[in-house]
C-alpha cells in the first residue's frame, strides 16, 4: 500500500483528487440548474428553442463530467508532456462526440416539431445532422492533431479548398435547402395556405427541401424552386381579413339617364345583398367607344379565391336579374 502512503504524502496528488471530487460536483450541479431553468422557462414562453436545448443538454451524461474534471485535475500534475498531449486529443475527442450527440437531438426534435407543418422536416433535420456531424467531427480531428503537435496549417488548406469546390458544385441543391430552413424558421406560410409568389396565385401544397408546390384556382399544379420563393415577394393571402375587388359593366348607349342613375343603385343593391361582400363604390366611369363604361368595387371577406368566385357569380346573377327588370341592356 505504499503507493496510496505516496498519494497522501504528495500534496499535488490530494490537489487532483479534490479537483476531480469538487470539479465533478460543481459541473454537475451547474448542468442541473441549467436544465431546470430551461425547463421552467419552456413553461412560460411560447416557443420551443428552451424545450428543445434542455433535452439536447440531457445528453451530457455523468462519464462526460467526470472525464472533465479528470482532465482539469491532470493540469496539477507535472505529468510528461505526451501524457498531457495524449490526454488533451482524449478529452477533444469525447467533447467532440457529445457536441454531436447534443446537436442531433436539438436538430431532430425542432424538425420533428414542425412535421405537420413542413413536408420534409424529417429528410432535412437527417440532411442537417449529417453535415454537421461532418463539420463537428473535422474540427475535432483538426484539434486532437493540433494537440498531439501535428502542424494542420496544410491539411486546413486542403480541406478548405475541398469545400469550396464541392460547395461550388452544389450551390444551387445548397440553396434550395438553406432556403427550406429559410422558410422552416420564418414561416411566412403554412401548407394549405392562400399565398401569392410574382404572379403565381394558389393553396400551398407541399413545402419540400428542393422546392414549394402550389395548386392553382383553376387545379394547376406549380412547383417553384425554394431559392426563388425566397427571393420574390410574397403574399400570404390567408392572413387578409378582406379583399378587394373590381370590375366593370358596359351599357347601351340607348340607356336612358334615369336607367344610368338606376344601374349604380341596382349595382349597390346587389352587392349589399350578397354574403361575404361589402359595397364600396361603383361609378359611371366613362364614355367608351361603344358602351357606357361603369366601374364596381367591393370588399370580399376573408382570401378564399373560391369564396371571391362565388361571391362575384352570385353578385353578377343579381345585375343581371335586376337590369333585365329594369329594361338596362348590357352590351359588349
Amino acid at each position: 500500500m505504499t503507493w496510496l502512503k505516496d498519494i497522501f504524502e504528495d500534496r499535488n496528488y490530494l490537489i487532483m483528487i479534490l479537483v476531480i471530487v469538487l470539479g465533478f460536483v460543481f459541473l454537475k450541479l451547474v448542468l442541473y440548474l441549467i436544465i431546470s431553468n430551461l425547463l421552467r422557462l419552456a413553461r412560460t414562453t411560447k416557443n420551443n428553442f428552451d424545450d428543445i436545448l434542455a433535452r439536447g443538454l440531457r445528453k451530457i451524461r455523468w462519464p462526460f463530467l467526470l472525464i472533465l474534471s479528470l482532465w482539469l485535475a491532470t493540469k496539477y500534475l507535472n505529468l510528461p508532456l505526451e501524457i498531457n498531449k495524449t490526454f488533451d486529443a482524449l478529452m477533444i475527442a469525447i467533447a467532440t462526440w457529445t457536441a454531436i450527440k447534443i446537436s442531433n437531438v436539438i436538430i431532430r426534435e425542432a424538425m420533428a416539431r414542425q412535421q405537420a407543418k413542413i413536408d420534409g422536416a424529417k429528410p432535412l433535420a437527417g440532411f442537417f445532422s449529417v453535415i454537421l456531424k461532418i463539420i463537428l467531427g473535422l474540427i475535432g480531428l483538426l484539434l486532437i492533431l493540433s494537440s498531439l503537435g501535428v502542424n494542420v496549417s496544410s491539411l486546413a488548406t486542403g480541406l478548405g479548398l475541398s469545400s469550396v469546390v464541392l460547395i461550388f458544385a452544389l450551390q444551387n441543391v445548397l440553396l434550395d435547402i438553406f432556403s427550406a430552413l429559410s422558410l422552416f424558421l420564418d414561416k411566412p406560410f403554412q401548407v394549405d395556405d392562400f399565398i401569392a409568389i410574382g404572379a403565381d396565385k394558389g393553396w400551398v401544397k407541399k413545402i419540400g427541401l428542393r422546392s414549394t408546390r402550389l395548386e392553382t384556382i383553376d387545379g394547376q399544379k406549380i412547383i417553384i424552386s425554394n431559392r426563388l420563393v425566397t427571393g420574390a415577394v410574397i403574399y400570404n393571402l390567408e392572413t387578409v381579413k378582406e379583399q378587394l375587388v373590381k370590375f366593370t359593366l358596359k351599357l347601351d348607349y340607348k340607356t336612358s339617364s334615369t336607367n344610368c342613375r338606376a344601374a349604380l343603385k341596382l349595382i349597390k343593391e346587389a352587392i349589399a345583398s350578397t354574403e361575404y361582400a361589402r359595397f364600396k363604390q361603383a361609378h359611371w366611369l366613362a364614355f367608351g367607344d361603344s358602351a357606357l363604361i361603369y366601374e364596381t368595387a367591393y370588399w370580399v371577406k376573408g382570401a378564399d379565391a373560391k369564396r371571391q368566385l362565388d361571391v362575384q357569380q352570385a353578385i353578377n346573377f343579381k345585375i343581371k336579374r335586376s337590369f333585365e327588370q329594369s329594361n338596362i341592356n348590357l352590351v359588349h
